[in-house]
């Protein structure tokens, strides 16, 4: 396991919603921080041997996680 950190800064116009990806545990128990317009932190992500962080974007919603390289690999 290895751990990252990145700064996310919310450049939008309105609150967003970030997630951090926890290892194990549920779902539920993950880390969510808000984020107001022109607001920015730094994070940090565990990530698991083998993978790599991994940025998604909603409207109003970031999760920071970790994706299996073996996946990234995979060609349809």
């Amino acid at each position: 396991m290895s751990k990252t950190k990145i700064y996310y800064f919310n450049d939008e116009r309105s609150p967003i919603t970030v997630k951090t990806q926890k290892l194990g545990g549920e779902p539920w128990e993950n880390d969510f921080v808000i984020l107001n317009q022109q607001e920015g932190r730094l994070f940090e992500v565990e990530i698991p041997e083998g993978n790599e962080l991994w940025i998604k974007k909603w409207p109003n919603m970031v999760m920071l996680s970790w994706i299996s390289v073996e996946a990234l690999s995979v060609s349809p």
